[in-house]
């Protein structure tokens, strides 16, 4: 199945060329009841997705790491999958090669546990968006 949208949605939602209307679709709906699971509004959300990141909470955080897993980003352990993440985003209008060198670059970040290492990588990989995408 065709996720993402977002950053991917999230960075789907973020990197909004990198993704098809059948992603963007999909990671609409993983978001929702990502959101639903955690006890997290969509306007929260929506707050992190234009890059307020300060006002993101560990459960807000936890919301990226189940749309992470629910999409393949991110395994059950927490692990980022960097070739799924990869293959995935470059399926839209992305160049695979910028779509890679954003993962690259972000694929290294972590934190204290999966919620905030998930959050992390997406921070990242919206930084970074504007300067490789």
């Amino acid at each position: 199945m065709k996720f993402t949208s977002a950053f991917f949605f999230l960075v789907c939602f973020t990197i909004a060329a990198a993704v098809t209307d059948e992603q963007r679709k999909k990671a609409q709906e993983v978001l929702v009841s990502c959101s639903q699971e955690n006890g997290v509004t969509l306007d929260k959300v929506a707050q992190v997705r234009k890059g307020d990141f300060a006002s993101a909470d560990e459960k807000t955080q936890c919301v990226v790491d189940c749309f992470f897993k629910k999409v393949g980003f991110m395994n059950a352990e927490g692990v980022f999958q960097e070739k799924v993440t990869t293959d995935k985003l470059s399926q839209g209008e992305a160049d695979p090669s910028k779509v890679s060198q954003m993962v690259q670059k972000c694929k290294g970040e972590s934190g204290a546990g999966k919620c905030e290492t998930a959050f992390k990588i997406y921070k990242c990989a919206f930084e970074a968006r504007a300067e490789i995408l």
